[in-house]
């Protein structure tokens, strides 16, 4: 994981926030939090950090700053 994912992404040039929106689908899938499809898997999965909540908040933001720019035109 891209330790710029626990910076404000206000602060990352367009490329490297548009590069974090690109790859939040494969860094969600690979990160051990607490998000998972069933109750029993969250229960046996590792403890949340702040780290890890700090990375959805970024990975988040960096998709919502770079929406617009990856959005077709009609």
């Amino acid at each position: 994981m891209s330790s710029s994912l626990l910076h404000p992404p206000s602060h990352l040039p367009p490329a490297v926030a548009l590069q974090h929106s690109q790859q939040a689908p494969a860094i969600l899938g690979n990160s051990t939090g607490a998000i998972s499809p069933s109750l029993f898997q969250s229960l046996l999965s590792a403890p949340e950090t702040p780290e890890l909540w700090t990375t959805y908040e970024n990975l988040l933001l960096s998709c919502l700053r770079t929406y617009k720019t990856i959005q077709p035109t009609s």
